[in-house]
């Protein structure tokens, strides 16, 4: 079984799980979710590594300070969590927005991380809007008019009611439900989800997400690490576009499809992800 802790980075709680021991693999959840979405993933990997997952800033259990929750806060947080527990020679594991920040970080530290594994993640800007999904175009337009996006993020919680179950292809239960909804139900709370919608690459490619994905996106096509990409059918971030693409520019890159799903595919396809990953490893 897991065993939570909570630590502080620059003043403020993060939450985090671990499970198993060994080598240590550390788990980087998207929007709007947190560590509990690798709760069926990480069971399948203890019996052979230490596995840490925590929870972003804003998100899960973790603190949820009056910052502005850019990219770079969140990249800033995860280095402070990484040099407070002064964890090195790690493989992380990513999901969709965590891929990001983690990309980033092993982007800067190269030294510290021993291979990269990715899911539904942020590899490359795409050529044209046709690459870029629907849903994803939707909160790309709705955020040219900044009110309209508000209402939706703070008074509907879109992104946690209608982005997360039309992506999952899972009904969730109300357990899980309660896992999910518990860290937004004040609106307060919610400025965390706010900035992930105004920071979608796919409506500035030249924000500072943008600005990151082309740096770190070049970083890997020559990065020695070890890479591993799990994709699910039909997909959603990644479409079978984007795993040529992968597989055309990256180094050391293991490609695997773990079955039917679309963005949060560590609810949907734990199992296969799970035992994929320490097979892997």
């Amino acid at each position: 079984m897991p065993t939570s802790h909570d630590v502080k980075v620059k003043g403020h709680k993060i939450h985090y799980t671990t499970q198993g021991k060994g080598k240590l693999v550390v788990f980087i959840h998207g929007v709007p979710t947190s560590s509990y979405i690798w709760r069926n993933v990480m069971p399948r990997v203890a019996p052979y590594y230490q596995c840490i997952a925590l929870d972003l800033i804003g998100m899960g259990e973790s603190g949820k300070p009056d910052i502005d929750y850019t990219i770079h806060d969140h990249i800033d947080y995860f280095t402070g969590f990484i040099e407070v527990l002064r964890l090195s020679s790690f493989d992380l594991v990513m999901h969709g927005w965590g891929s990001i920040i983690g990309f980033e970080y092993a982007r800067r530290h190269p030294e510290k991380v021993n291979s990269m594994v990715f899911i539904e993640a942020y590899i490359n800007l795409p050529e044209s809007k046709r690459d870029v999904p629907l849903p994803i175009q939707e909160i790309a337009i709705m955020s040219h008019d900044g009110e309209q996006l508000k209402h939706l993020v703070y008074e509907e919680n879109y992104i946690l009611e209608k982005l997360l179950p039309g992506t999952t292809l899972k009904k969730l239960s109300p357990e899980e439900w309660d896992h999910y909804r518990k860290p937004f139900e004040k609106k307060e709370h919610r400025k965390v989800l706010w900035q992930y919608a105004v920071e979608q690459p796919y409506r500035n490619t030249k924000s500072p997400v943008a600005k990151l994905i082309r740096e770190y996106s070049e970083w890997l096509k020559e990065s020695p690490h070890r890479k591993l990409m799990m994709y699910g059918m039909p997909g959603f971030l990644t479409s079978m576009s984007t795993v040529a693409w992968a597989i055309d520019h990256f180094s050391n890159l293991t490609v695997v499809e773990v079955g039917h799903g679309l963005h949060y595919l560590p609810e949907t396809r734990a199992v296969e992800i799970g035992e994929t990953l320490a097979g892997w490893l």
